[in-house]
């Protein structure tokens, strides 16, 4: 592995732990600003904006690139369309795995009941410790939402493949 790309990960890395206090702390602001303005608790906002509205909007995301990429390559059939197509189909696995999950543990419940588990989960995974708590929840909602969004509208953003 080269040098430049060492040091790219461990500044990553670094810049992860040391910007994930800040960028947690003006997301729990913007939740409460959000939880005031619609009148929900602060706990029931944290279930509707990421355990409600995050797996729904990933996978309508996925569903508009997958279908985006299905008519490029039924409009003018080339086998490497069909590659990139099934290549693709991968994070439509990813986002129905994490559709699946959500469904079948925070879904159908009380909110507070939800919130509660949600809690549970992250503390378990995350330890006792404070620190490892809020990087692993900058990882799945913050960082890990915006990969995966990412992903999902990647095709939107490649030129037309009608050649």
């Amino acid at each position: 592995m080269k040098k430049s790309v060492i040091i790219g990960i461990v500044a990553f890395l670094v810049a992860s732990v040391v910007f994930s206090y800040p960028v947690f702390w003006a997301c729990c602001f913007a939740i409460n600003l959000f939880a005031k303005v619609t009148g929900y608790t602060y706990q029931e906002a944290n279930v509707v904006l990421f355990l409600y509205a995050q797996p729904v909007i990933l996978a309508a995301t996925a569903i508009i690139g997958f279908t985006y990429l299905l008519y490029q390559t039924v409009s003018k059939f080339k086998w490497w369309k069909l590659g990139l197509l099934a290549l693709y189909s991968i994070p439509l696995w990813v986002n129905k795995a994490i559709m699946t999950f959500a469904h079948d543990r925070y879904w159908g419940i009380d909110m507070d009941e939800a919130f509660r588990r949600s809690m549970v989960d992250l503390k378990y995974q995350g330890g006792a410790n404070m620190d490892e708590y809020v990087f692993l929840n900058f990882a799945i909602f913050v960082f890990g939402f915006l990969i995966v969004l990412g992903v999902n509208l990647f095709p939107l953003f490649l030129k037309p493949l009608r050649k």
